[in-house]
């Protein structure tokens, strides 16, 4: 199990080597040794945002939704340790199968099931929206295994 300052220390190495599109993480709690807090979790964000910024080379650090969250469109505040993931990241992007929500459904006719389809929300972005505000990219989505190259448009959110 490699800490922050590890994954920090091995993506310098790799970025000082190679040509890196971007440097994945899966997933944030991961990293934490012992019980997670505020302080521990803040110190990963803060580890990657500098790890992004010092190598030129956008970190994907994976989260899962807090407990809180009962089903329908994932908002930002259903991200584990939210208010740090907001502060600290440049971009945030959900990906969400309305076929694959299992817990309560909540209503929101604005991200609708469409077969064959699912969505990548855009719920923060530092670097502007170029259709306008939050919302969400309709993608190809086979229900199980992978998504595709098509997109179908972006649905307003804000």
């Amino acid at each position: 199990q490699l800490d922050a300052e590890d994954v920090y220390a091995y993506g310098c190495q790799l970025a000082s080597l190679h040509d890196l599109h971007f440097i994945g993480v899966d997933f944030a709690d991961l990293m934490v040794s012992g019980d997670e807090d505020d302080a521990k979790v803040g110190k990963i964000y803060r580890t990657m945002a500098k790890l992004a910024k010092v190598t030129k080379v956008p970190v994907i650090l994976l989260s899962q939704l807090n407990r809180e969250y009962v089903g329908g469109v994932p908002r930002i505040t259903n991200l584990r340790y939210s208010g740090l993931a907001e502060a600290m990241g440049a971009l945030i992007l959900m990906l969400y199968n309305p076929r694959q929500i299992w817990a309560k459904m909540g209503s929101d006719d604005r991200l609708p099931l469409t077969e064959g389809r699912g969505y990548i929300i855009v719920g923060k972005s530092r670097y502007g929206y170029r259709e306008g505000g939050i919302g969400a990219i309709q993608v190809e989505w086979d229900g199980l295994h992978s998504w595709g190259n098509q997109s179908y448009g972006y649905r307003d959110l804000s």
